[in-house]
Protein backbone atom coordinates (compact mmCIF):
# COMPACT_ATOMS: atom_id res chain seq x y z
CA UNK A 1 0.00 0.00 0.00
CA UNK A 2 3.01 2.32 1.17
CA UNK A 3 4.35 2.26 -2.83
CA UNK A 4 1.57 3.10 -4.05
CA UNK A 5 1.12 6.13 -1.91
CA UNK A 6 4.82 7.11 -2.63
CA UNK A 7 5.11 8.60 0.64
CA UNK A 8 8.89 9.21 0.54
CA UNK A 9 8.03 10.94 -2.81
CA UNK A 10 5.35 12.57 -1.52
CA UNK A 11 6.95 14.74 1.27
CA UNK A 12 10.12 15.61 -0.89
CA UNK A 13 7.12 17.06 -2.75
CA UNK A 14 5.19 18.98 0.16
CA UNK A 15 8.81 20.25 1.32
CA UNK A 16 8.51 22.22 -1.34
CA UNK A 17 5.09 23.58 -1.73
CA UNK A 18 3.35 25.17 1.65
CA UNK A 19 -0.05 24.49 0.64
CA UNK A 20 -1.14 21.77 -2.61
CA UNK A 21 -4.75 21.91 -4.15
CA UNK A 22 -6.19 18.48 -5.34
CA UNK A 23 -5.21 18.78 -8.59
CA UNK A 24 -1.54 19.75 -7.36
CA UNK A 25 -2.11 16.04 -5.37
CA UNK A 26 -3.16 14.51 -8.79
CA UNK A 27 -0.17 16.37 -11.11
CA UNK A 28 2.16 14.81 -8.53
CA UNK A 29 0.75 11.10 -8.53
CA UNK A 30 0.43 11.52 -12.70
CA UNK A 31 3.94 11.18 -12.62
CA UNK A 32 3.50 7.84 -11.74
CA UNK A 33 0.53 6.81 -12.85
CA UNK A 34 -0.71 9.66 -16.09
CA UNK A 35 -4.10 7.18 -15.88
CA UNK A 36 -4.83 7.63 -12.37
CA UNK A 37 -8.43 8.38 -11.82
CA UNK A 38 -9.89 10.94 -9.44
CA UNK A 39 -12.08 8.70 -7.78
CA UNK A 40 -8.52 6.90 -6.87
CA UNK A 41 -6.64 9.64 -5.73
CA UNK A 42 -9.58 10.69 -3.51
CA UNK A 43 -8.89 7.41 -1.58
CA UNK A 44 -5.04 8.28 -1.08
CA UNK A 45 -5.77 11.49 -0.18
CA UNK A 46 -8.01 9.78 2.49
CA UNK A 47 -5.19 7.01 3.68
CA UNK A 48 -2.53 9.79 3.56
CA UNK A 49 -4.96 11.80 6.13
CA UNK A 50 -6.03 8.73 8.35
CA UNK A 51 -2.11 8.27 8.58
CA UNK A 52 -0.87 11.63 9.55
CA UNK A 53 1.08 12.55 6.41
CA UNK A 54 -1.28 15.51 5.10
CA UNK A 55 -4.35 17.52 6.82
CA UNK A 56 -6.59 19.70 5.47
CA UNK A 57 -7.02 23.14 6.65
CA UNK A 58 -9.69 23.76 3.86
CA UNK A 59 -11.61 21.67 1.52
CA UNK A 60 -9.44 20.57 -1.37
CA UNK A 61 -6.62 22.26 0.19
CA UNK A 62 -3.40 20.31 2.01
CA UNK A 63 -0.49 20.60 4.46
CA UNK A 64 1.95 17.99 5.36
CA UNK A 65 2.00 17.35 9.11
CA UNK A 66 6.20 17.49 10.01
CA UNK A 67 7.24 14.95 12.42
CA UNK A 68 10.34 15.31 14.26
Amino acid sequence: MKNALHVKELEEFLKKQQLVSTQDLLNFYHQFNPELPISTLRWRIYELKQQGIIYSPMRGEYLAIISK
